[in-house]
């Protein structure tokens, strides 16, 4: 359980966005764990053509291309396998009393915040409050979030992320933190990570008690657990 609101950026461990998580943002690319069809997400831009989805994200990409290659400072091409676009996430505490008006506050406010820090652009956000599960008490447990797409390439041509010192992280704990206090009054600030181990088949795996599993990976494991099911 937790009062406190967090962000969290993809591990670099983990595949780069693609239009593949703009559809899912989007609530075009359905799961089977959710608990309604997500047709009352909110979100930035509301897409329900692949088509378009698609044109988009690749136009983000030739920008963010076009921008890098323009940077007179550069001395060589932009990498094949550099990320041009990054992906976020904002976690609401699952003790976190709030209306759906003020999690939108708190988004502009931190959309504002981290675009004017880094000098770049959200291109798109969605809040998802039609994702989680059934607890052996039949009472539905959502688990909120909102995911942000922000380009990697600012708007001089610099990556961005690439740019972060180690103490950033724990910075955007405390931007957000200090955002959700104008709309909840009683909010905590995240605490530090703590781990605990568990066994996965014949391996040990540490797990980050705050971070948690990533959205990506947990819906491969959901996919997993459903498929054995049959």
């Amino acid at each position: 359980m937790a009062n406190c609101n967090a962000i969290k950026i993809r591990p670099r461990k983990n595949p780069p966005p693609t239009p593949a998580n703009l559809a899912h943002n989007s609530a075009m690319k359905k799961a089977n764990y959710w608990l309604n069809d997500g047709a009352e997400i909110i979100q930035s831009k509301a897409y329900t053509d692949y088509r378009k989805l698609n044109e988009d994200f690749k136009n983000w990409e030739k920008e963010a291309e076009q921008r890098y290659s323009e940077n007179l400072d550069k001395k060589r091409k932009l990498r094949s396998d550099a990320v041009k676009i990054e992906e976020g996430m904002l976690v609401i505490g699952t003790d976190v009393e709030i209306s759906n008006e003020d999690i939108v506050n708190i988004i502009n406010d931190f959309v504002s915040k981290f675009e004017k820090e880094n000098n770049t652009k959200v291109r798109h956000w969605a809040y998802h409050n039609h994702e989680g599960h059934i607890d052996e008490d039949s009472n539905e447990k959502i688990n909120r979030h909102i995911h942000f797409l922000f380009d990697n390439i600012d708007k001089n041509g610099e990556m961005v992320r690439k740019n972060w010192k180690k103490t950033y992280f724990s910075q955007l704990q405390d931007d957000i933190w200090d955002i959700s206090k104008k709309y909840v009054h009683d909010i905590e600030r995240g605490k530090k990570s703590s781990y605990h181990t568990v066994q996965i088949g014949d391996r040990k795996v540490k797990i980050n008690d705050k971070k948690g599993v990533y959205h990506r990976v947990y819906r491969k494991q959901k996919e997993q657990e459903n498929q054995t099911q049959y």
